[in-house]
């Protein structure tokens, strides 16, 4: 019975650092388990735009019902159980030998999908906690899917002591005083600023082609996005990324709408691109005022959206509608809001990361819209340009999720050299 169930709940306050003052975000998650085990139901909330919120799950049989912000819908149940929600603590419990392993499937309240983890046990060091002698278990979390990896650091008792989440954002056991203060940490801002060797880019809106050395990561999985971005090798372990902006020829811009079953996924509304909403729907036809041209539209809605928000950085994840309330946000909200209303319009549109130059030297992680004329081209509504200029360097693609497990392989690993940059009617020095 009810009385007999597990409950499993997770709360979570983050005050980040950003643009020289904090912001605070909430995300909260409750898993019912019953006395078998199985899994029951879920609750999740946040104020980070990750995934529907509020969002949740009720098992039905071999079903589960979703409730979400934009209505029911029906998966399959998750064969969940209790033992996959403690798995790594389960793990530290039998006292494992270091190479040990163990492995989980947790139906993920924001993808709203099933996604295993593996847990392997990296070293076991001996440490001295409160006067205390202390097994320490160090241990390689991965969720293959998104490719996110941490390093825990899980006490002999299975308090988490530490966890380093792909590579750039440390959770720690600390004192409330000491969790509590920012001044000891690096903005964000300034942790996500790339300073690149070689030539200066002083005007990146000129920019039409770029041709950079490439550095500490896996250049032709992260880089290649062939035909504007190539890559090759250059010596061991560097490569050559070279970066044209494209030639758009009007007379090859399709009519609206764009069909054919490829396009289908860039079409369809999103849980953070509400596109079938009939505000979103509404203000599109406004926008487009008739427009059935796909490379006149998407000139149409880029500059309303550079026009009409208010330029202002938040940490969290943005939805299209959130975005036209406020009227304001960063790079992901203009990059949302034109992908709703875009596909609103009946044209294909999709959500990408990666860095850009902005002129004072540095490269920045940023977020852009891609919308197909003829062919796929960069739209960046927060700097007004569609065809965007050389200096945007796509790292990623997809959900949101997905595209900040690719951004953390990037981040403080990325070396950039600029060997040439080049505008239209020059040479390439």
């Amino acid at each position: 019975g009810e009385e007999s169930a597990y409950r499993a709940a997770m709360e979570m306050t983050l005050t980040v650092g950003q643009g020289g003052g904090p912001e605070t975000i909430r995300i909260s998650e409750e898993r019912i388990y019953g006395a078998d085990g199985a899994f029951v139901s879920f609750s999740a909330a946040n104020t980070a735009g990750l995934g529907p919120s509020p969002a949740r799950g009720e098992r039905l049989g071999g079903s589960l019902r979703l409730i979400l912000p934009s209505g029911t819908r029906t998966v399959s149940a998750p064969e969940e159980t209790i033992a996959d929600y403690l798995a790594e603590q389960i793990l530290v419990r039998r006292g494992p030998r270091e190479g040990e392993a163990a492995r989980s499937v947790l139906f993920d309240s924001t993808l709203l999908k099933p996604l295993a983890s593996l847990y392997r046990v990296e070293r076991i060091e001996e440490r001295n906690l409160g006067g205390v002698p202390t097994r320490v278990f160090v241990i390689r979390s991965e969720i293959p899917e998104l490719k996110l990896s941490s390093l825990d650091r899980i006490a002999d008792n299975q308090t988490v002591l530490e966890a380093k989440i792909a590579g750039f954002l440390t959770l720690r056991e600390e004192g409330e005083a000491e969790a509590k203060s920012l001044s000891y940490l690096s903005d964000v801002l300034t942790l996500t600023a790339i300073v690149p060797r070689g030539r200066p880019v002083t005007s990146p809106a000129r920019v039409d082609r770029l041709l950079a050395a490439v550095e500490g990561v896996d250049a032709v999985s992260l880089l290649s996005s062939p035909p504007r971005q190539t890559i090759r090798p250059a010596g061991a372990d560097g490569y050559y990324l070279e970066v044209e902006r494209q030639r758009l020829d009007p007379k090859l811009s399709p009519s609206l709408p764009v069909a054919g079953e490829s396009f289908a996924p860039f079409l369809q509304s999103a849980p953070e691109i509400q596109s079938d909403d009939p505000r979103i729907r509404a203000l599109a036809a406004e926008i487009a005022g008739g427009e059935t041209d796909a490379l006149r539209t998407a000139e149409k809605l880029t500059a309303w959206v550079h026009a009409n928000l208010r330029k202002t950085y938040r940490v969290s994840l943005p939805d299209a509608l959130g975005v036209l309330d406020s009227r304001s946000g960063d790079c992901k909200a203009h990059a949302v809001l034109l992908a709703a209303l875009a596909r609103a319009a009946s044209l294909p549109a999709r959500t990408v990361s990666g860095l850009v130059a902005t002129g004072d030297g540095k490269f920045y992680y940023h977020q852009w819209t891609e919308l197909f004329v003829g062919d796929w081209v960069p739209a960046d509504a927060a700097f007004g340009q569609v065809n965007a200029d050389a200096t945007h360097l796509k790292l990623a693609e997809g959900e949101p999720i997905a595209q900040a497990a690719a951004l953390a392989q990037a981040i403080g690993k990325l070396r950039l050299e600029i060997l040439a940059l080049g505008t239209e009617g020059e040479n390439t020095p």
